[in-house]
């Protein structure tokens, strides 16, 4: 007779794949989850830990879910014994535009009953890569100059789109191999000197720009144009930060507890006084 395996869980499942969701509508910016979930007696089953762990410090952070899943996560009916499920991730409000990371953690783990009951899975970690910010903002950015024959590489572009209100910078490199190193390596970083760059022919703002707006951003620099011929790789990296909050007339010295600022970066404050 064979023999019958005791598990500490009915359930089994598998991470299968991760799709991001680009373009402008409400589900700009989310991930979306795929698993498959198998369960021999056919028992509804529900999500349990749902976590992203921060590269930068490796805290196990709460994921935000999207609120319209395409199902309840609270109740997941099995359909024949295999099953694959997805779920939504708002990437975009937890990692704040995303442009800092390249791949994130995962922490997952489902429960073998519906509502979070019955006996919980083991945790199992997974990485999904998260850099489809730029992707979402226009990998391929559209340039305007320099053509094949530039004596001035008069370099100009236009933006691309961020996927929610942000600032923009822009970090063009210019060298003459394809690993853009060694000492001939030009970079030129509007969030750290923006001489010589434009936005529809105004100065770049120390701001950065709307990142909701498309605008031509140009760069004339001495430096450029003093290469010597010959053939010249370049790229143009977009920077991108959430709206800087800044407290400018405090009353009293002080920000009311009930007054709620939603920012990710730096508050800055200045004393008029």
């Amino acid at each position: 007779m064979s023999p019958v395996k005791k598990t500490s869980t009915e359930l089994d499942w598998q991470f299968v794949g991760s799709e991001p969701l680009l373009g402008v509508d409400s589900q700009a910016g989310l991930i979306r989850l795929r698993f498959r979930i198998t369960n021999p007696y056919y028992n509804a089953s529900s999500l349990g830990d749902a976590k992203w762990v921060s590269p930068s410090t490796g805290e196990y952070l709460p994921m935000t879910l999207y609120p319209e899943q395409g199902e309840d996560l609270n109740i997941i009916p099995s359909k024949a014994a295999s099953r694959i499920i997805e779920v939504l991730w708002d990437a975009a409000a937890d990692l704040r535009i995303m442009q800092a990371f390249p791949a994130v953690t995962l922490a997952f783990s489902f429960w073998d009953r519906p509502n979070q009951i019955g006996t919980k899975t083991a945790i199992q970690e997974f990485t999904v890569p998260v850099d489809f910010t730029l992707s979402a903002l226009g990998r391929a950015v559209k340039m305007v100059r320099p053509v094949v024959h530039d004596p001035y590489f008069d370099f100009q572009f236009v933006n691309p789109k961020t996927i929610r209100p942000a600032r923009m910078h822009f970090r063009l490199e210019v060298a003459p191999n394809e690993d853009f190193s060694g000492p001939e390596l030009k970079v030129f970083d509007t969030s750290l000197d923006n001489t010589g760059w434009t936005v529809d022919g105004n100065p770049f703002p120390d701001e950065g720009i709307d990142g909701l707006n498309q605008f031509r951003i140009g760069l004339n620099q001495v430096e450029l144009a003093g290469l010597t011929t010959g053939d010249w790789y370049y790229r143009i990296t977009p920077i991108v930060s959430q709206f800087q909050a800044a407290i400018t007339d405090p009353i009293n010295g002080q920000v009311f507890l009930d007054t709620v600022i939603d920012v990710s970066g730096t508050i800055s404050y200045w004393d008029n006084v």
